[in-house]
């Protein structure tokens, strides 16, 4: 959900409506009922490279007495960015591709990639969404009981 603040002017008379009295609205622009949803911090994007295992570390570095080139003419395009939500998996977290759809400040509906049941991985943004990769071990938590997927 989205607020925004708003000014009224009414072309009318109200029954009960006073100057300067304020209200509390909510409009619903797009809902979609019994869907998956995960919450926000659990979709994280990687490059196709680091989808695939081809990104090698230290690509790119200088070696020692190497004159660095620089061409100002040309940009370096930017690999594009797949949103994954990465899945417990035999004990290691596991990068799926995943499609998105509505999105609130908490959570974010998943149209394709997950089915209910699955156990995704969650923390902290800079754990998930920089520092986690495919094939990490994962340890994971207890859950309280009702604690099993949500549908909203």
């Amino acid at each position: 959900m989205t607020t925004f603040p708003v000014r009224l002017a009414l072309t009318a008379p109200m029954p009960g409506g006073l100057p300067g009295m304020s209200a509390e609205v909510s409009i619903s622009t797009e809902t979609h009922e019994n869907v998956l949803v995960v919450p926000i911090q659990a979709v994280a994007a990687r490059t196709e490279k680091e989808l695939t295992g081809s990104a090698t570390a230290g690509a790119g570095a200088l070696v020692e007495g190497q004159v660095p080139v620089i061409n100002p003419g040309k940009k370096r395009a930017r690999d594009p960015l797949q949103k994954v939500v990465f899945v417990l998996e035999d004990g290691q977290a596991r990068a799926r591709r995943v499609e998105t759809g509505l999105a609130s400040d908490t959570e974010v509906e998943i149209v394709h990639g997950l089915k209910d049941g699955d156990t995704i991985v969650e923390g902290p943004y800079k754990a998930v969404s920089k520092e986690l990769k495919d094939g990490t071990p994962i340890v994971p938590e207890k859950k309280e009981e009702g604690d099993k997927g949500k549908k909203s």
